[in-house]
């Protein structure tokens, strides 16, 4: 997922990353949470990436992106339209 993610193959990475967590693989880092709400603000879906970014605080309280996420549900309850687009190459 990370290399389309890299390849600005967005919706694919979005696709193999929610796979990853619908089928409950084990090694499944919790950061893929993070990922998925990135994706979704990148696609105008400041809600939803909300959600996944609140499922990620609550699932990685002392994960890596921990505070980015924060940052994030904050200007994103304020307002469901202030997404963040990702860096293309």
């Amino acid at each position: 997922a990370s290399a389309y993610q890299a390849n600005d193959q967005f919706q694919l990475a979005r696709d193999t990353y929610q796979k990853a967590i619908d089928t409950g693989a084990s090694d499944c880092p919790k950061e893929v949470l993070y990922l998925l709400g990135a994706l979704d603000e990148n696609f105008n879906k400041g809600s939803q990436a909300r959600d996944e970014y609140q499922k990620y605080v609550k699932d990685a309280p002392s994960g890596q992106y921990v505070s980015l996420a924060n940052e994030r549900i904050k200007a994103l309850t304020i307002n469901p339209n202030a997404v963040v687009k990702l860096k293309t190459r």
